[in-house]
């Protein structure tokens, strides 16, 4: 493929990254069951380990062009891989419910920050003609981890408890972190953009309304579908201000384009069933079916 030894272990460090913060999306389904027992908490609620994740993940992942701009990429790979690290040990000691959540949250900012940034260095690294090489490992990896998870999280749960997946998460994520002091390098030319605040506070409120009108239990139907209603009409706004912006956070013009929009929309279907079926399957095996 034509690549140095050099680059050969910053790739497989990368990687490494890549496959651990992947891993974490789906290594705690098994465990919900038991989190509820252990931290009286109710599905409706625990089901915000997994949900809330991936909310904050994909608030995080449109300021990365901001970030690269600013600061090195291998500062952010390292700083994100210790953010990573430490929330999966606020996890692993967490008291309460509130405090596994923050953890979560922090986990997800970080996996936020280094996924998109593995994508782009993958690039920078192989040769033009060798790129789809390059994204057909990280394809591997994002298709392979989450597959990975519920088994090795099974395991551990049932033999040790549920906190053991947490504390194999910090010490894989320190180590990621030692081999990428030693390897990794810095990658310069990244232009500098301009933060947008307002930008950031509608897609995270548009969300936000979205996804708890989605996943809210009421009496009445009411308050779901006005939040739902308003976390549309908010994300409706924050793709109007993306196509204003002389520099926005996120080019969202791409969706004009037929093909990449059918893909956006499969993705974003396949998405909704994977997080959703990680959280449903579990409960009702370990729950129901007994």
């Amino acid at each position: 493929m034509g690549l140095t030894r050099q680059q050969t272990t910053m790739i497989a460090v990368l990687l490494a990254g890549a496959f651990l913060v992947v891993l974490n999306q789906t290594l705690l389904t098994p465990a919900l069951p038991t989190i509820m027992s252990h931290l009286n908490v109710n599905a409706t609620t625990v089901q915000w380990l997994t949900s809330g994740y991936a909310l904050v993940e994909a608030v995080i992942i449109p300021l990365n062009a901001y970030l690269i701009g600013r600061f090195s990429t291998r500062k952010l790979f390292i700083g994100g891989m210790l953010l990573f690290a430490a929330g999966s040990a606020l996890c692993a000691s967490a008291p309460s419910f509130p405090f596994l959540l923050l953890g979560r949250v922090m986990q997800a900012c970080a996996t936020g920050v280094v996924m998109p940034m593995v994508f782009a260095l993958i690039l920078l690294i192989f040769p033009r003609e060798n790129r789809g090489v390059g994204m057909g490992l990280v394809g591997l990896i994002i298709s392979f981890a989450p597959a990975m998870g519920p088994s090795v999280s099974g395991v551990l749960v049932d033999s040790i408890g549920w906190r053991a997946q947490f504390v194999l998460v910090v010490c894989l994520a320190l180590c990621v972190v030692v081999a990428a002091l030693l390897a990794l390098k810095k990658f310069e030319g990244f232009d500098r953009t301009t933060f947008d605040g307002l930008s950031v506070v509608l897609i995270a409120a548009g969300m936000v309304c979205l996804l708890y009108g989605i996943s809210t239990s009421s009496p009445t139907p009411i308050l779901p579908m006005v939040l739902i209603v308003v976390g549309l009409a908010v994300i409706v706004l924050f793709f109007r201000r993306q196509v204003k912006l002389e520099n926005p956070i996120l080019q969202v013009q791409v969706l004009r384009h037929r093909e990449f929009l059918i893909i956006a929309i499969i993705i974003l279907f396949l998405e909704g069933v994977l997080i959703g079926g990680s959280v449903l399957f579990p409960l009702y095996i370990q729950n129901a079916l007994q």
